[in-house]
């Protein structure tokens, strides 16, 4: 419910990386999350969903997991 979060992660549209979140002193955790920046086609609506706007270039890479 709250706000998107828009940051680098380092990452190529479609690969996952990892995350590291935790909050006061609560033992943090490690989550695996995917980079969008809506130039896949499959995300490009989530991404506009998030407020940003999608670019039309095509990626370059394939997605990993």
């Amino acid at each position: 419910g709250g706000s998107a979060l828009n940051f680098d992660l380092g990452g190529k549209p479609g690969q996952m990386v990892n995350l590291f979140i935790a909050e006061g002193t609560q033992t943090g955790v490690l989550l695996r999350v995917p980079v969008l920046d809506g130039t896949l086609a499959e995300y490009s609506e989530l991404v506009k969903q998030l407020g940003t706007s999608a670019p039309a270039a095509e990626p370059s890479a394939s997605p990993t997991n």
